[in-house]
């Protein structure tokens, strides 16, 4: 053994530990002690190695096979075993032992292709073709949907000894993928439903990322703001640049307060687009924060109101200023004075204009200033002392040497004229301005102003040229006096917020889908609204319920788009009025699946057109209240509009004269002729205000009676073509009694003139007003050597005393009446004595305004 032992340490040293056996002479092999060691230790650690990753493959969920180099399974992990003798129980085939490949390629049935395809790509592998192959397959049970990924590698990277087959169970990623598939087409379909109901509504939506300050649009915002999405990236920045400059602050104001606030807020703008048009549009938004409660985000909507302003403001502004043309006709019929008509008539256009300030400026008699003589909205002390020059080119001057209104947008960057100081002290930027024409001449102008930028339009100044023409009438039908009267100015301020609701009614099941805002419109939540048509059609008023059902059944036939005005009872009685709007969306086959809308709440519309409509009632009710006759004319003088005033001054019944000629109606027929011609030539000159005014003529009654007339004669507006409104008075008495009074006062005059007696006239105060021309002979003056001097003038000094005693006593005594003796200067210096006989002048309240 010691022998044994050296001889085997003596190998070790000269074969430097590389041998592990010698080879005896019978051919045996022996092991060295050593060898049998590391023999022991090594297969120690490989079963502890094989052991390891035995317990690791029986750990992994993966169904796992290992193949030799012809497809015969080696061993397969517990997943494979469990998963074999729950869904194969009576077959072998797939447990170690057999031929995998075999297997594969004899398989029939449903799956018999995709195992074909697994023996091909296992082959493939073993081959070292392909470093691997995979393949997803359905593997179904009879209680459950499954799916399973198979991957072959090689057993080892070297030389090829045999494969790892795996199958993994991938149903849930598989179930979750379709889920995504399926949710991705639904918001997919959520999103072209509501960008087609926000190209229906004109709606768009918005989200600002507040930190940042960038903003996200759908389609139907950017087709509000007039923008192409694939060029545009909006900011918030962008936005406020769209924003009508006078709007801007507001909208920056109110963006900034919703930040942090839980509220949603909505604001209505205007909008400049990049071609200069401007739109008017309905903000709705909220702002929402983080866990820190630091503001993030904000969403919200954009609607174009722009219609719906227009045809509002156009009722409003129609509404209003015909009554007020027709308020202003009425007081001009009963004005006594251009004072009063002037500060009734700049008020009332300041609040039709919804502007500060409104005028009247008159021309001088020398034509070369006008003056403030009535007005609103300007400083004390201006009223009747004001003036702006003509000739340098003001506002007021241009425009009387125009034919038509002057429009001043921006008087910062007027070119035509200068700003006059009476405009620029009192901050005006813009204005309006018409002349006030009289027959032959202008009288003056009629201006409205306001402080900031205005764009005035057509409309607005068809309607300061019919009040102007009525001015003119009341100007040329009463000796004016100028008064001045300031008032307040009333601005009417009323804002119209059109509230809008999508919904959508899925037909098959019939279930009906509202957002918030539809609830809201309709008084009801989403807890007691059934969500079906019919509980829909409940809340629509009863007599516009099988409106609302043809137009509802109309739709859903394709016979057009759902568009219908109706009214809506909510739970506590109220009616609103609405408009709905829907379009019928169909599926990929092309069949109806669900009807889309908008519902609208127009009640304020409503009663605005219900307003309008009053307003012309109101205006027909003061033409036929008015005193003097009213008589509407067209183009070629037939009667359009006969009030009762003018049935009762021509004895015609408006039913009788209604499409005539006016002139053979009140025209006497040796004037007709004439008339026909004064006319053709008014249409032929292309006048646009007033016809004739302050007319005098002879006209004839019904039963023949000719009587004589005051006609004024206006033309209204622009119209096209021309129509006029006469105002007639019969003035047949009051010219006899002026006749009256005249011969009366012309008898009186030579009475007076030729009596040798002394007859003056004094005032209250004293002075001589009238004296005959008696006093030549009795008194040595001429009578305009005395008008105007002082009668105690007269009186000598040394009797000046008892004189004045005696008159004192009769105007004590209040005796109307007085005989008495009294003295005289003569214009030579003597006294003379006179008997004077005199009586109290009284006017037709009994205040005294002289003696005689």
């Amino acid at each position: 053994m010691r022998l044994l032992q050296e001889t085997e340490l003596e190998l070790q040293v000269l074969t430097g530990g590389q041998l592990d056996a010698i080879t005896l002479p019978s051919g045996d092999p022996l092991l060295l002690r050593e060898a049998q060691e590391k023999l022991h230790v090594a297969e120690a650690a490989q079963r502890i190695t094989a052991e390891t990753q035995i317990a690791i493959l029986n750990a992994l969920p993966a169904h796992i096979a290992l193949l030799d180099a012809q497809g015969v399974i080696l061993t397969v992990n517990e997943s494979w075993r469990r998963f074999a003798s729950a869904n194969m129980p009576q077959s072998a085939d797939f447990f170690v032992g057999q031929n995998y490949l075999a297997v594969c390629e004899q398989s029939s049935g449903d799956c018999a292709e995709e195992a074909q395809d697994v023996a091909n790509g296992i082959r493939r592998v073993l081959s070292g073709e392909t470093p691997m192959f995979s393949l997803e397959y359905p593997c179904h049970s009879l209680t459950e949907q499954r799916w399973f990924r198979l991957m072959v590698t090689p057993l080892s990277l070297g030389t090829m000894t045999g494969a790892v087959v795996m199958h993994v169970n991938v149903t849930e990623r598989l179930l979750a993928e379709e889920d995504l598939r399926k949710n991705q087409q639904r918001l997919e379909l959520e999103a072209r439903r509501l960008h087609e109901s926000q190209a229906v509504a004109h709606v768009g939506s918005w989200e600002t990322d507040l930190p940042t300050q960038a903003v996200t649009w759908t389609e139907e915002t950017h087709r509000i703001f007039g923008t192409n999405p694939a060029a545009f990236s909006p900011t918030h920045e962008s936005f406020l640049s769209f924003v009508h400059l006078d709007d801007r602050a507001r909208v920056e104001a109110a963006f900034a307060e919703s930040h942090g606030r839980p509220e949603a807020f909505s604001i209505e703008h205007r909008i400049c687009l990049a071609d200069g048009t401007i739109k008017h549009v309905e903000e709705r938004w909220q702002a929402f924060n983080d866990d820190a409660g630091r503001p993030i985000r904000a969403v919200g909507t954009c609607q174009d109101i722009t219609a719906r302003k227009l045809v509002g403001e156009a009722l409003r502004i129609r509404a209003r200023q015909q009554e007020v043309i027709a308020r202003i006709g009425f007081e001009s019929m009963r004005a006594t004075t251009l004072e009063d008509i002037f500060d009734f008539t700049t008020r009332v256009v300041a609040e039709a204009l919804d502007v500060e300030m409104c005028k009247v400026l008159q021309l001088t008699p020398d034509g070369s200033r006008v003056r403030l003589v009535s007005g609103v909205g300007w400083q004390p002390g201006l009223i009747g002392v004001a003036m702006v020059e003509v000739d340098v080119a003001s506002q007021a001057g241009f425009t009387l040497k125009s034919d038509g209104p002057i429009f001043v947008n921006d008087l910062r960057k007027e070119t035509r004229f200068q700003a006059p100081p009476l405009l620029t002290q009192h901050n005006v930027l813009s204005g309006l301005s018409v002349t006030i024409p009289l027959l032959d001449k202008p009288w003056g102008v009629l201006g409205a102003h306001c402080r900031s930028v205005r764009n005035f339009d057509e409309q607005d100044a068809q309607f300061m040229q019919s009040v102007a023409a009525l001015l003119a009438v009341v100007i040329e039908r009463l000796a004016a006096q100028r008064s001045v009267s300031e008032s307040e100015r009333r601005m009417r301020d009323a804002q119209r917020i059109a509230h809008l609701g999508n919904w959508e009614l899925a037909i098959a099941p019939n279930r009906l889908m509202w957002s918030d805002e539809a609830y809201r419109i309709f008084g009801v939540t989403p807890e007691t609204f059934a969500g079906t048509y019919e509980a829909f059609l409940g809340l629509v008023h009863p007599e516009d319920r099988q409106a609302m059902d043809d137009a509802h059944r109309k739709a859903l036939t394709g016979e057009g788009i759902l568009e219908i005005d109706h009214r809506i009872l909510l739970p506590g009685g109220e009616i609103r009025h609405v408009r709905e709007r829907a379009e019928l969306i169909h599926d990929e086959n092309g069949q109806p699946v669900v009807l889309a809308g908008t519902v609208l709440d127009i009640t304020v519309q409503v009663l605005a057109q219900k307003t309008h409509r009053e307003a012309e009632e109101r205006s027909s009710a003061i033409v036929a209240s008015a005193l003097d006759g009213i008589i509407t004319l067209d183009h070629e003088n037939r009667i359009l509009e006969f009030n009762p005033s003018a049935e009762s001054i021509f004895g015609w019944p408006k039913a009788e004269v209604l499409g005539r000629d006016m002139g053979e109606v009140i025209i006497p027929e040796r004037l007709r002729e004439g008339h026909r011609r004064g006319l053709a030539r008014y249409l032929e000159s292309g006048e646009k205000r007033v016809l004739d005014r302050r007319l005098e003529l002879p006209a004839i009654r019904a039963d023949g009676t000719e009587i004589l007339i005051e006609l004024n004669a206006t033309r209204l507006g622009q119209s096209l073509p021309a129509q006029f409104t006469a105002f007639v008075r019969d003035i047949t008495q009051q010219k006899r009694a002026e006749q009256a009074l005249t011969e009366t006062q012309e008898r009186y005059r030579s009475l007076v003139e030729s009596s040798h007696d002394v007859i003056y006239t004094v005032s209250p105060e004293g002075q001589i007003l009238f004296i005959n021309e008696a006093s030549r002979s009795v008194l040595g003056y001429a009578p305009e050597e005395l008008i105007g001097r002082h009668w105690v003038d007269l009186i000598p000094a040394d009797r000046r005393q008892q004189d004045l005693a005696v008159f004192a006593k009769i105007i004590k005594s209040g005796d109307g009446h007085a005989d008495y003796l009294a003295h005289v200067l003569h214009k030579d210096g003597s006294t003379v004595a006179i008997r004077a006989n005199s009586r109290s002048l009284l006017d037709n309240e009994g205040k005294l305004i002289g003696r005689t």
